[in-house]
């Protein structure tokens, strides 16, 4: 597989790293290359099977598969701080379940008691 590093705004190759191993945020780690510390807000990357012979310089080629995914290594602090996030989310959900319903149980006792 091969990293493919390319400039969101015209899809032209920037770099290309021939049998990655890992990605780590914005660092490429393949077999003989690796770079860190890429602008992530001009260049996006994709990993793929292609076979064709690609050059820096060349445009991307459309729907190619993607296995960025695969190769993606996410460090336990980060795994831990998105379960925090994710957790305080889900207790911003419950909260804003409550209210809602302690509001339309409000309504209902309104109701009942205005029609006795």
């Amino acid at each position: 597989m091969k990293l493919i590093l390319y400039f969101k705004d015209s899809l032209i190759i920037h770099d290309i790293i021939e049998d990655i191993k890992e990605i780590k945020g914005d660092s490429f780690v393949g077999t003989d290359k690796e770079l860190g510390g890429v602008d992530l807000t001009v260049v996006d990357y994709i990993v793929t099977d292609y076979e064709d012979d690609l050059q820096v310089g060349d445009t991307l080629p459309e729907g190619l598969a993607d296995y960025s995914q695969d190769y993606i290594v996410i460090s336990t602090e980060e795994q831990l701080g998105n379960l925090l996030l994710e957790s305080a989310k889900d207790k911003v959900i419950i909260s804003q379940i409550e209210d809602t319903v302690g509001a339309l149980l409000m309504e209902v006792a309104l109701l009942k008691g205005g029609a006795a």
